[in-house]
């Protein structure tokens, strides 16, 4: 698993939207959305029902990210 695929799925979860993740990590917003959608390639499983304004999330990225949460927390505080 592409640990910078994660981290973009875990702000698009975070921020509700592709757009708003892509100004927050300052990345163009396709390639924020190629990469979660190769992330679910690698997977093998969709992550996100995508629709206007709004991501929802399926089981399988419902547990993603929570998995991402822990993963990003520990890297977050390993930094501090």
């Amino acid at each position: 698993m592409n640990l910078e695929y994660l981290k973009y799925f875990h702000y698009v979860v975070i921020e509700n939207g592709f757009t708003k993740a892509s100004e927050k990590l300052h990345i163009q917003q396709p390639v924020i959305s190629r990469a979660v959608k190769l992330l679910e390639e690698s997977l093998g499983c969709k992550l996100i029902e995508r629709q206007r304004k709004q991501v929802l999330l399926t089981k399988d990225g419902e547990y993603l990210f929570e998995i991402s949460k822990v993963i990003f927390s520990k890297t977050f505080e390993a930094q501090e």
